[in-house]
C-alpha cells in the first residue's frame, strides 16, 4: 500500500482548493463548474482492506497539520475488511478486533462533490483476555471516535481515530477497495463451509455452513449454521444485500443466535448481528486477500469477527 499511501498524503494537499471550488459554487446550487476537470465522488458504500495503526508508527501530528508520515504496517496494526452501507452503518473487521458503527449513526457527507468526510462513534470490540465465566466470544468493548475522507475517488478511504476521552492520542487508518472485478451480492455464489481459525480461543476452529433456502419467491435470504471446537452453536440467517443503482455492492446482512455449549448465567442464548462481504482473491498494492468471507456480528459485549476461508471438501 506504500504507492497508495503516497498518493493520499499527495491528494491532501488539494483539500482546501475542493472545497474552495465547492464553496465558489454553492450560491449556483453546490455543484461543481461542469467546466472543471472534476466528477462528483459518489456514494460511500461499498467494501474495502486496509490497517487501523496503532503504537508509535500510526500517530498523528496533530500540531503539524495533522500530518503522517509513509507508513509500512508492523505488529502493532491491526488489518480490517471495512463494510459502509446506505444505511449508514459501518463495521471494520479484524481478526481478533471489530470496530463497529450501527445503522443511521455513521455520517457522511458528500456535497463538495470531489471530497466526501464521514466520521462515527465507533464501539471497538476486541476479544477479552480473562475468559473465566464470561463464556465464549466475550468482548472488551471501548468508545472511540472516527473520522475521515475520501478525494476524487471512493477507492481510498483514509482518516484518523481516538479514544472517546479528553487528551486521547489520535491514530491514523486507510482502507483500499479491493473490488478489481465488480461483483454483486449472491447466496448462491457464497453456499457451502467457511472457517475461522483461532476464532476466540487460539486453537479453537469456527466452521460455518451457509445454504440457499430454496424459496423461489425470496432468492436472496440464506441459512447460515455452524459450530465450534468446543461445542457452541450458531444459526440464522444472511442476507443480499441490494441497491438498485449500485449493482455492483457485494454485501450481506447477517442475524446469527450463539447457543453456548453451557448455560451463561441462566441466559441460554446470544442473538449477534452484522454485515458479510465476500472476497475474491486479491494480490496488489501491497494487499494479499485469498478468497474470504469477512464477516463480523455482535450484540454489545459479544461478537463474531473473522476472515472465513473456504473449506476444501476432501477428495
Amino acid at each position: 500500500m506504500k504507492g497508495l499511501r503516497r498518493l493520499l498524503l499527495i491528494a491532501a494537499s488539494f483539500i482546501l482548493a475542493c472545497a474552495c471550488i465547492s464553496c465558489e459554487s454553492g450560491s449556483s446550487g453546490g455543484s461543481y463548474d461542469p467546466a472543471g476537470p472534476w466528477q462528483p465522488i459518489g456514494e460511500v458504500v461499498g467494501s474495502w482492506a486496509g490497517y487501523f495503526y496503532r503504537g508509535e508508527n500510526g500517530l498523528i501530528d496533530i500540531d503539524d497539520g495533522f500530518s503522517v508520515d509513509i507508513l509500512e504496517p508492523d505488529d502493532d496494526d491491526i488489518f480490517v475488511t471495512a463494510i459502509i452501507t446506505r444505511e449508514k452503518e459501518a463495521r471494520f473487521i479484524g481478526d481478533e478486533t471489530q470496530y463497529v458503527c450501527l445503522e443511521n449513526s455513521f455520517g457522511v457527507n458528500t456535497s463538495l462533490d470531489v471530497r466526501a468526510i464521514f466520521a462515527g462513534v465507533f464501539d471497538q470490540y476486541t476479544y477479552t483476555s480473562d475468559t473465566s465465566g464470561i463464556g465464549p466470544y466475550a468482548a472488551d468493548v471501548v468508545r472511540i471516535n472516527v473520522g475521515g475522507e475520501a478525494i476524487f475517488t471512493t477507492d481510498h478511504l483514509y482518516g484518523y481515530y481516538y479514544e472517546d476521552v479528553d487528551d486521547a492520542d489520535v491514530y491514523y487508518w486507510e482502507v483500499l477497495n479491493y473490488a478489481a472485478t465488480p461483483a454483486s451480492s449472491d447466496i448462491k455464489k457464497i453456499a457451502g463451509q467457511w472457517r475461522i481459525d483461532d476464532s476466540f480461543y487460539t486453537g479453537n476452529t469456527l466452521v460455518l455452513t451457509i445454504t440457499t433456502t430454496g424459496v423461489d419467491e425470496d432468492p436472496g435470504r440464506g441459512i447460515i449454521q455452524g459450530s465450534d471446537d468446543r461445542g457452541n452453536l450458531f444459526e440464522g440467517e444472511i442476507i443480499e444485500i441490494r441497491y438498485d443503482d449500485l449493482p455492483d455492492v457485494d454485501l450481506y446482512d447477517v442475524f446469527l443466535t450463539l447457543t453456548p455449549h453451557d448455560s451463561i448465567d441462566g441466559v441460554p442464548f446470544f442473538d449477534l448481528e452484522g454485515l458479510a462481504t465476500f472476497i475474491s482473491t486479491y494480490h496488489t498494492e501491497g494487499l494479499d486477500l485469498d478468497s474470504s468471507l469477512a464477516i463480523g456480528v455482535s450484540d454489545g459485549s459479544r461478537m463474531v469477527t473473522g476472515m472465513a476461508a473456504p473449506v476444501v471438501p476432501e477428495e
